[in-house]
């Protein structure tokens, strides 16, 4: 995979597909840039671990809960109404060892209880960074924005992984 890209793959209740697609890790379009720039916004200044609803959407009453960790990886779901809609692990490719870990806490906790055996495959990626998400209480019809949420996500923090080991 180009040095300009991130794969996201995601698991869809009731779908034995997983589901892959290739982002650029800096948007060029304006939309995508502008909801980059809000995740980024929210981020800042935020501490490795929090539980915060997303002030951004006007419509939705959304929390953002984050687990990052040494190494280039970390933990977000998304709640609605104190049920998760979704999960995911990002995967830097920064360090291998902290990489494997956290895709074995994620498959342990979120993949396995709730998907079973068959969902380790949406933690296989070829390079990275890399993310896996699985959509658990998100109805259908919001994956799309699921998929957004994440991708914007990714795209900020895989960039900030990079410049801090100085890659560009």
């Amino acid at each position: 995979m180009a040095q300009n890209l991130f794969r996201m793959h995601m698991l869809v209740p009731g779908s034995e597909v997983i589901q892959a697609q290739d982002f650029e890790l800096s948007p060029t379009n304006t939309q995508a840039e502008d909801v980059c720039e809000l995740f980024h916004r929210f981020l800042v200044d935020k501490p490795a671990e929090f539980r915060l609803r997303l002030p951004f959407l006007k419509h939705d009453e959304i929390e953002m809960e984050w687990a990052a960790a040494p190494g280039g990886t970390a933990l977000c779901t998304f709640y609605e109404d104190d049920s998760p809609l979704a999960s995911a692990v990002l995967l830097s490719g920064l360090d291998a060892n902290s990489d494997a870990q956290m895709a074995a806490l994620y498959e342990a906790a979120i993949l396995e209880p709730i998907y079973g055996e068959e969902s380790k495959k949406v933690l296989a990626f070829e390079s990275y960074p890399g993310i896996a998400v699985a959509l658990l209480g998100a109805a259908p019809e919001r994956a799309r924005a699921m998929q957004l949420f994440y991708a914007s996500l990714a795209s900020v923090f895989f960039r900030q992984m990079r410049q801090l080991r100085g890659a560009n």
